[in-house]
């Protein structure tokens, strides 16, 4: 049986005495795609932190294969902005590369083409905080997929893109997985969770309320339906 290269067993995290997530557990494959949906609160990007090493939770553990210490960056895409405002998204994307241990001309040469396979001008001169939202989205999601990670996380990628741009990301992540990555997409469009990932947890109250593939038997409107239901029913318990 393969091993998760991300894995996260029995999370928990409070915020001021409430309880954000409890006893959460998820794994990641090379290869595989897994959504991430919930109702707004339900505890998405919390869970995101953690897995990116943003948060220590309060109890439980997350591992990666190879281990923490010796395995590659991953790739990462905040719900917020998080690049440098004032600065180009050239120069950023070439910073971000050398971090990763890039050569300065290796570094150049693969910031100029990840803002162009995301369809950004690599000499605009304007800076990050003079682009639209959509193109600044764009530009985070290039420094996320910079240097082929072979563990991806992208909080809400389709914010602020237009339909054209949505599929633009769409082959973005198709291309991750065939090379190999495994990668972890957080969004409330269900028809194109349901599109794009091989399988899909749900969060509902801060805990996993569904874990399961997307296989034949699964369409838009029937994971429409079971996450309605779900998160209906988890309201009410509470």
């Amino acid at each position: 049986m393969r091993e998760p290269v991300l894995r996260a067993r029995g999370v928990s995290k409070r915020f001021g005495g409430a309880p954000a997530l409890d006893d959460v557990s998820i794994e990641l494959y090379a290869g595989r795609i897994t959504g991430l949906i919930g109702a707004n609160g339900a505890g998405k990007t919390t869970l995101i932190r953690i897995l990116t090493g943003l948060l220590r939770p309060d109890g439980g553990a997350v591992a990666r294969t190879p281990d923490t210490a010796s395995a590659p960056p991953l790739g990462y895409l905040p719900e917020e902005r998080g690049l440098y405002a004032r600065q180009r998204p050239l120069r950023t994307l070439r910073y971000l590369a050398q971090l990763r241990g890039m050569s300065d001309s290796d570094a150049e040469a693969a910031a100029s083409s990840w803002l162009e396979r995301v369809g950004l001008d690599p000499h605009d001169r304007r800076r990050l905080e003079h682009l639209s939202k959509g193109q600044q989205q764009k530009a985070q999601l290039a420094a996320a997929f910079l240097g082929d990670p072979d563990v991806i996380v992208l909080d809400e990628p389709f914010s602020g893109l237009d339909p054209i741009n949505v599929q633009v990301v769409k082959a973005l992540v198709d291309a991750a997985r065939m090379r190999g990555a495994a990668v972890l997409l957080s969004a409330h469009q269900l028809n194109l969770v349901h599109a794009i990932c091989d399988d899909v947890v749900m969060l509902a109250g801060g805990r996993v309320v569904i874990a399961e593939t997307l296989d034949v038997h699964h369409d838009a409107g029937s994971l429409e339906r079971l996450f309605l239901e779900r998160a209906t029913g988890a309201g009410a318990s509470q």
